[in-house]
């Protein structure tokens, strides 16, 4: 009888075991995703910086335009496509656009 009781104490001891084992390499793989996504996160400040930056500058456009002042807005978009801040502001798209992708595969879940 006390041997039965042994070997039944050893099987819950390595059931346990097991179990905790997979619960760590959960935990691992949780802590991994949440590190990734803290990372995707930090690295979109900058994006949002540029498209706050836009959000000013096609206010700045709109009012101009309400005042028929078409050479303030003029000088606010810039010469055209080439210029430095639309060439940041569609890399900041595209940057959010693969965020977003990002977040969509990894269930949505933002930690």
């Amino acid at each position: 009888m006390e041997q039965t009781r042994t070997v039944s104490w050893v099987y819950d001891q390595l059931s346990c075991v097991w179990s905790r084992g997979e619960l760590l390499e959960k935990v691992k793989q949780d802590r991994k995703k949440r590190i990734e996504r803290r990372a995707v996160l930090n690295s979109a400040v900058n994006e949002k910086g540029y498209l706050q930056d836009l959000v000013y500058k096609l206010s700045k456009v709109g009012q101009a335009i309400e005042n028929n002042d078409l050479e303030a807005a003029c000088l606010v978009l810039g010469k055209g496509i080439d210029t430095g801040w639309v060439k940041t502001v569609n890399l900041a798209f595209t940057k959010l656009f693969f965020f977003l992708l990002f977040f969509l595969t990894h269930n949505g879940q933002m930690d």
